[in-house]
Order: C-alpha cells, then structure tokens, then sequence
C-alpha cells in the first residue's frame, strides 16, 4: 500500500491539550508522514481554513441526540462528520481517526502487509485500550477500504438507532450487551448495531448467553480486525495511550482463539462485570 492511495479523515471539533498541542499538529504530524496522501478535516461550521495541505469539510452541526443517557446524545456530530468526510475522499483507502488523536510514525505499510490478504476486505480497527462494553467498535481509529467504510458509516440507515430503547429487559441478549439503566447504548455500539442492520434479524433473544456471544464473535471475525493503535504508530492528544498486556490478550481473545473458547471466556468476563448492573435494571424493569 502506497502513501497516495490513503486518505487520512481527521472528524470531530477543533481540539487543544493542556500542553498546546491541537488538532492543526495532527494534520502537520499526517502531512510529514504521508505527505503523498489526501487529508481530509471533518468538522463544523466555523472552523478556520488555515492549512493549505488539508481539505475542510465544514458540516452543519445537527444537534445532539434527544436522550437522558449523556454518552448518547453527540452521537449525531460523530456520525454526520465521519460520513460526509468519508465521501469526501477520493483515494481507496480510508484511515478514520478523531480530532484528538495523534500519528506518530509511519507504519501503515507494515500493518496491512503483516496482516495479510484475510484483512484486505475487513476494517481494521486500531484500538488503545479494551472496551467497557460488548458489542461496540471503537470509533477512533479504523482504516479500511472506501467502500467499506462508507457500509460502516452509512449516515441514513443508522441516524436513528441511539433513539429507541433496542432491548426487553427480561431477554438474554441484554445481559450480553451493555446498556444504561435506561435501556439506552452508547455510541460505539450503535455505529455496530447499525452496521448489521437491524437488531431483530440476529434473533438473539431466545438465546442462551453463550450462543449471543459466539453469534457476535463471529461476525466480528468476517467484518472486521483488531490491531494495537500504539504498534501502528497512533496515539492519542486526550488520553496519552500505549500498548499494554490487557491490550494484547483481549486482541488475542478477539482475533485469534477458537470461537467457543473465545466466546466462553467474554461471557464469563462480561456477567462478572456487569452482574450488579444487570440487577439494578431488572428491579427498575
């Protein structure tokens, strides 16, 4: 893969540290790394047009999401600003990352030729840290194809998924995915619930646990690959991330052991961690 066959979309409102460093040293950061590849900045209204090496999507701001759950409601800016920065790019190569990121190397030939040709179709999904919840994608840093990407991102079939209250309280499948106590889910999950369309077509709510778990690991292993963001050369301005031993055995956990295994072992973690929640809802419901 060649630095002009990438582009890089930067989303998410203009961002400073506490040290200075802001969004604008991402995109210098991108342009001395790849300097051969597109850049787009994905952003709102507003925002100044200062670096000539960028192009600026200036989005309208569409508001947040009308919910009592807080991680929810800016899950509209997140979506509108990584579609249409997405659409945006011209190159096949689409490396998604947040305004509070950062690139610190170049080693994006290294991770797609490492990994093989079995991820040439998948997203790859580059991750700090392991995530809270079951069922969700973290949103900051994804690299795949144009096409794919646009399937994960698609603005108008998933817009209104944060809305709806998405799972009976007394089904097996929310035991399995994370919800706040009022029934809502956070924004990552959305983005992965939308993708696969349509909750009700997994038919999850007549299964056992432990089937809920082994449907998603597999779907997750046909769509998509996790990496370390910090081996690939992405950190964050916000969080100051590296590699870690917990990183690499969930990474293990969700590419690589056999799926029954896999599948036992997030049940088991998942209902240890969450079993006080599970109550909690169960008595309000």
């Amino acid at each position: 893969m060649n630095n002009e066959e990438i582009t890089f979309v930067v989303q998410g409102p203009f961002y400073i540290d506490k040290n200075g460093l802001t969004t604008n040293d991402l995109l210098k950061s991108i342009y001395i790394l790849f300097p051969q590849s597109e850049i787009i900045y994905s952003t709102w209204r507003g925002i100044k047009e200062e670096l000539g090496f960028v192009n600026y999507v200036l989005n309208q701001d569409p508001g947040e999401v009308n919910s009592e759950f807080l991680p929810i409601k800016n899950f509209k800016r997140l979506l509108v600003s990584t579609s249409n920065g997405i659409k945006k790019a011209t190159r096949p190569i689409v490396v998604k990352m947040r305004s509070d990121s950062l690139c610190e190397v170049n080693k994006l030939d290294f991770s797609m030729s490492s990994l093989g040709a079995s991820c040439h179709n998948k997203i790859l999904i580059a991750m700090h840290s392991t995530p809270i919840m079951a069922f969700m994608l973290d949103d900051k840093i994804q690299i795949g194809k144009k096409e794919l990407m646009m399937e994960l991102w698609n603005e108008e079939r998933i817009s209104d998924l944060g809305k709806i209250k998405i799972i009976a309280s007394n089904s097996t499948a929310m035991e399995c995915i994370y919800v706040s106590q009022s029934l809502q889910l956070a924004p990552e999950q959305i983005l992965f619930l939308g993708y696969v369309k349509n909750i009700t077509r997994l038919k999850w709510i007549n299964k056992s646990k432990l089937e809920v778990y082994k449907s998603y690991l597999i779907m997750l292993r046909k769509n998509f690959y996790f990496i370390s963001a910090a081996k690939y050369g992405f950190g964050s301005l916000k969080w100051r991330y590296g590699n870690s031993l917990k990183l690499f055995l969930y990474l293990l956990l969700i590419n690589k052991i056999p799926i029954n295994a896999s599948s036992f072992i997030f049940s088991l973690i998942h209902t240890l961690k969450y079993k006080k929640v599970f109550k909690i809802n169960k008595v309000k419901n």
